[in-house]
């Protein structure tokens, strides 16, 4: 996804232009900016202080007087706040930019698994876990164990995409179509692999093969 391509540049976009290096090198996000996302965790959007600097997606006046006895957040706060919790954690301690353009979180999940660093399986069940999710805070809870698992083999993802999806999985007639494609993007590539190793099971081994007929 372009950068910048709806609304203000985020967060991590003031960093980093997901081509896999940082704008300036000597231009990082800050270990409190990164501290303060993560205390955002298990929060309600909008009420954690140390975050309100960090967002870009305010309800503007018109939202505010049209809710202004639920103060109800618009979709867009609710899902950037979960995005830069997700961030701080990708993020912490690590000294590559996180976030890479074009990186799905199926993509990214998916060389998490191939990488050796995760069990296959429980990286299986994880996603299920979070594709079946029927909150968005159950969902952002499975997320985080998923993308904290992404920090130590250095694998980014597409922060704007995430966010993106976030946005469009709190209205039910969307939330199929995020799974779907978290989904496809996680399994690509999945069902040659099971072929070549179907094939490789029924070969007959060089032992039998090379054996006399009795």
């Amino acid at each position: 996804m372009t950068q910048g391509a709806q609304g203000p540049r985020k967060y991590w976009g003031h960093y980093t232009d997901g081509s896999g290096s940082w704008r300036r090198s000597d231009h990082r996000p800050a270990g409190e900016h990164l501290a303060a996302m993560r205390a955002g965790a298990d929060r309600e959007p909008g009420t954690v202080p140390a975050m309100w600097e960090l967002h870009t997606e305010f309800p503007d006046e018109d939202w505010r007087a049209r809710h202004h006895d639920t103060w109800e957040m618009p979709r867009r706060f609710t899902a950037e706040h979960h995005a830069l919790v997700l961030f701080g954690f990708h993020q912490q301690s690590v000294s590559e930019p996180m976030h890479r353009a074009d990186v799905s979180l199926g993509t990214a999940l998916r060389r998490l698994r191939q990488s050796g660093r995760a069990s296959e399986t429980g990286v299986d069940r994880q996603l299920i876990a979070a594709a079946t999710a029927t909150s968005l805070t159950e969902l952002a809870q499975h997320l985080r164990r998923l993308v904290t698992q992404l920090r130590q083999p250095r694998i980014p993802l597409d922060y704007d995409q995430l966010l993106d999806d976030l946005t469009r999985w709190q209205q039910p007639a969307w939330q199929g179509r995020v799974r779907r494609r978290w989904g496809l993007d996680y399994y690509a590539g999945r069902a040659g692999q099971h072929q070549e190793e179907h094939e490789d099971s029924e070969q007959p081994s060089s032992d039998s093969a090379s054996a006399p007929t009795p």
